[in-house]
């Protein structure tokens, strides 16, 4: 069973699994979507013909979307959110909705977010509480962008 929170999967495992998925529908598959700002979650019961390669680059990419999705959705310690908080006009949004149909749009949200030359989609969305956490954030994005202009994959040394 591959199993993975939409919001946080990497733009290369949404491309792997949205083709895999096209070439073999499979009748198992689920997903499912609590709330705005709870996980969307994909569930897919797979036989030997649905082939996804996950590497730990995959891993590096989720953590820094949930590093963006903590600065974004929280204002403060222990779960404590912003508020006034629209999650509908976040960036959140724009990489959960229409994911639990289309995980292509999934993907293309964040290479859209990623491969953009500024970070104004960033600085835009932040919570208060951690703007001072932006260079980093902003930091971490750019290095994506440049593997991914590069076609190559972030790994730990890069983030080092």
């Amino acid at each position: 069973m591959i199993q993975g929170t939409i919001l946080f999967l990497s733009m290369y495992l949404l491309g792997q699994i949205s083709d895999a998925l096209k070439k073999n529908p499979l009748k198992n598959r689920s997903a499912y979507k609590e709330d705005d700002a709870t996980s969307v979650q994909l569930r897919v019961h797979a036989d030997d013909d649905f082939a996804v390669e996950h590497v730990p680059a995959d891993d590096i990419e989720s953590l820094f979307y949930i590093f963006i999705w903590i600065l974004v959705l929280y204002n403060g310690p222990l779960r404590w959110e912003w508020e006034g908080f629209d999650f509908k006009s976040s960036i959140l949004a724009q990489w959960s909705e229409h994911a639990i149909y289309n995980l292509e749009v999934a993907k293309n949200v964040k290479i859209a977010f990623i491969s953009s030359p500024n970070g104004k989609a960033l600085v835009d969305n932040i919570s208060p509480y951690f703007k001072d956490l932006l260079p980093l954030a902003e930091n971490w994005r750019q290095i994506f962008r440049t593997k991914w202009n590069s076609e190559k994959r972030v790994d730990f040394d890069s983030l080092l």
